[in-house]
């Protein structure tokens, strides 16, 4: 939402961003720019992203309570002026990093935030990069499975007719079947593995970037190559759908999970 408060009075601003505080919590996401906001209406947000001329950030991370992170990350930046009792946070926030502010303080308020605990990654980084790198793969692993079986089982009438005049074995049909999916498999990786890597935002690294695409190139032939047995182990189409389908939920179910170092193995 672009500034839905602007041109609006108090009692109608407040309306609007009550509506929008419900939508929140009904477990929707709304993402909203505002200009100028109340304290109340600054404060019915949960997360802030605040930058300056050139898209710089110079802030990323919890409002708080009554704006108590926000206020506590540019109170404990050296040279800050404190706000004051009953102050507008959202006010006060814009002064004290104004480009006056900066060159009085002698800082670049970017290079603080990118210096803070706010902006280094943690824990919980480390899960979304695990979840965002398995929810990639997933995504063009199934569509996989489901493009190849209908392929396979049309072909499948023309194997049993070829194999029956003596043309070829089934090993030689399957080979050529596993054979003639590889190139396909590895331009897909790399195309959508150099556009999920970059997007994600991982480190470029020559070897991690090749051990990234390598495994996905791994995973994708695997679910290719699953789809095709589903079609040989069942008597039609629809059964294998069946079939694949139910693997996938088990397989998502039972994929594993990280316990951190700090836990204890006893409680589990």
């Amino acid at each position: 939402m672009d500034e839905p408060t602007s041109g609006l009075d108090a009692r109608a601003a407040a309306i609007v961003m009550r509506t929008v505080r419900n939508t929140v919590n009904t477990g929707r996401t709304v993402v909203c720019t505002i200009h100028q906001p109340s304290i109340d209406i600054f404060e019915a947000f949960d997360e802030l992203l605040l930058m300056k001329q050139g898209g710089l950030e110079l802030y990323v991370g919890p409002v708080g309570q009554n704006s108590c992170d926000l206020i506590k990350y540019f109170e404990e930046i050296e040279g800050t002026s404190k706000i004051r009792e009953g102050y507008n946070p959202a006010t006060w926030m814009f002064e004290v990093t104004s480009s006056k502010q900066e060159m009085l303080l002698g800082l670049d308020f970017t290079e603080v935030y990118k210096n803070s605990a706010l902006y280094w990654r943690t824990r919980q980084d480390l899960f979304n990069s695990m979840g965002s790198m398995y929810s990639a793969v997933v995504f063009i692993g199934i569509q996989n499975t489901i493009i190849v079986q209908p392929v396979v089982a049309v072909e499948r009438t023309v194997f049993y007719r070829e194999r029956a005049a003596g043309m070829y074995s089934s090993i030689a049909y399957a080979l050529a079947q596993v054979v003639v999916e590889v190139p396909h498999v590895l331009v897909q990786t790399v195309v959508y593995g150099a556009i999920v890597y970059s997007m994600i935002g991982f480190e470029w690294s020559g070897a991690k970037f090749f051990w990234y695409l390598l495994f996905m190139f791994a995973t994708l032939l695997y679910y290719t190559f699953y789809g095709m047995m589903t079609v040989a182990l069942t008597p039609n189409l629809s059964l294998a759908t069946i079939l694949a389908g139910s693997l996938f939920g088990i397989w998502n179910l039972f994929s594993g999970f990280v316990i951190p170092v700090t836990v204890s193995l006893e409680n589990f």
